[in-house]
């Protein structure tokens, strides 16, 4: 049998990714410095973070997961890894092999002063070098490879949050140099014997291209990964801001709602009470047309006074609550439709209802939603007696309600519009109110952490749907 022939490129493949395998395996492992750096990047001179006027890529992560970010380079390339606000101050900096951690605190001894005088003197070599490759990626919104004052190279891409340049972050790699020439150059420039450099290049040890090139891919993950963090951490910030805002703004409503019905109710007592006198006193006593003038007065002042009373109403329904507790719906429909005893005898009409259940809630609120759905069902009936029925039924961690009544009915065109505030479909006189009670149902219902509709048909009755949590199935639940 004859054998095909493997082509030569292949077996180079197939031998480049066997010492690929063998490296990650055992040769990572062998002839590697202890990574002092890694689990404490404090270094003799000081944490420099602790000069970072910016702090937003330092506040949003914090340095213990910055350092865990930066370690991820230092565990394949054992040498220098930076993140860098963007006006330069360090967010974290960790320097592993001897060659780099040897360089960066002889280019310190440079300088004099602390370590604010230092960055700015321009005599630190390597902080200079990290800082520069930085800059021209965040500069040139693109990755930069740079040659370092210290001999071997800067890898640095930008760091984005929302589309801005928030900073950078950057890894040293490649060998150090062994040329004389080349380490005579730095030994004059660091200011150290020439053989103590070729003691510490020769003992940093070799990566890989493909170990390099996968630490480029991922640097640009990483500062991705860092934008990203950055974002949370800023609309988390902001809807903190706005959540203190809201609730100091509810507050202030809840202060004015108090305040203002409290200044209108007295100058409109004093108002109905005046016109009432004048009825009584002058009635038939003045022509018809002053008759009506005053009757007019008084139902504008009932009715502005009812307006006030539903509207402190609506804006303190978080305020006005008790606590949560076991309510028996059966017995509170039966209170309710008692209630409306009067309307029953004088609209010949009908309350039923199915076995409701026990549920938690605030007992007072919800017998207010329950009174303006039946009672809504009584007073815009047709022609034939009206009929109210409420029934509920159990569904996945919640209970639905449903008040459905024989009326009018009304084209669901409207039906998101009659639960906002003032939005009457009847306007008629023969139909009082404000305007303001299925907003009330619906914001009690909302407080209640559940939602209402209606589905209904012109002269075909109307079904109020609500949801109420099953709280009895949460145990996570607080009252109140």
């Amino acid at each position: 049998m004859r054998r095909s022939k493997i082509p030569d490129n292949k077996i180079q493949t197939g031998l480049e990714q066997l010492r690929q395998i063998e490296w990650l395996l055992k040769g990572s492992q062998e002839g590697t410095e202890p990574a002092q750096g890694k689990s404490n990047p404090q270094r003799s001179y000081g944490d420099l973070t602790e000069l970072n006027r910016e702090r937003l890529i330092l506040d949003s992560l914090g340095k213990d997961v910055l350092n865990e970010v930066i370690s991820d380079y230092l565990d394949l390339l054992d040498s220098s890894a930076a993140v860098y606000e963007y006006d330069g101050s360090y967010a974290s900096g960790i320097f592993t092999s001897s060659w780099c951690r040897f360089m960066d605190e002889t280019s310190r001894n440079l300088c004099q002063g602390d370590n604010k005088e230092a960055l700015s003197c321009g005599q630190w070599h390597c902080h200079e070098s990290c800082w520069q490759t930085s800059k021209t990626s965040m500069d040139s919104k693109q990755p930069a490879d740079l040659e370092c004052a210290g001999g071997i190279r800067i890898y640095a891409v930008p760091i984005f949050c929302d589309e801005k340049i928030i900073g950078s972050i950057n890894f040293g790699y490649g060998d150090p140099p062994t040329d004389e020439s080349k380490l005579q150059e730095l030994a004059e420039r660091y200011g150290v014997p020439v053989q103590e450099l070729k003691t510490r290049a020769q003992q940093y040890r070799s990566r890989p291209t493909f170990i390099i090139e996968l630490a480029k891919r991922r640097l640009a993950t990483a500062a991705k990964l860092i934008g990203e963090m950055v974002q949370r951490r800023q609309a988390e910030e902001r809807y903190r801001e706005l959540s203190h805002q809201l609730a100091q703004s509810n507050e202030e409503l809840k202060q004015f709602a108090y305040a203002a019905a409290h200044d209108l109710q007295e100058p409109l007592r004093t108002v109905v009470n005046y016109v009432s006198l004048l009825s009584r006193r002058y009635q038939d006593k003045l022509d018809n047309k002053a008759d009506k003038y005053i009757e007019n007065a008084r139902q504008g002042a009932q009715r502005m006074q009812a307006l006030i009373d539903d509207l402190l109403q609506y804006a303190t329904v978080q305020y006005n609550q008790g606590a949560f507790k076991q309510v028996d719906l059966s017995a509170l429909v039966d209170r309710v439709s008692a209630n409306l005893r009067i309307t029953l005898e004088q609209t010949g009409g009908h309350v039923s209802r199915d076995e409701l259940p026990i549920i938690e809630a605030e007992e007072s609120q919800l017998a207010q939603v329950f009174q303006n759905l039946i009672g809504n069902g009584l007073k815009f009936h047709s022609s034939e007696p009206p009929a109210v029925h409420v029934s509920s039924t159990r569904g996945e961690r919640q209970w639905q309600f449903s008040v459905s009544d024989n009326g009018m009915g009304l084209n669901m065109e409207y039906s998101e519009r009659i639960f906002a505030l003032f939005r009457r479909l009847v306007t008629s006189d023969e139909y009082p109110g404000t305007g303001m009670g299925l907003a009330i149902c619906k914001k009690i219902i909302e407080h209640h952490g559940g939602r209402i509709w209606v589905e209904s048909e012109p002269g075909k009755g109307s079904t109020f749907f609500f949801t109420i949590p099953d709280r009895t199935s949460t145990t996570d639940y607080k009252n109140g």
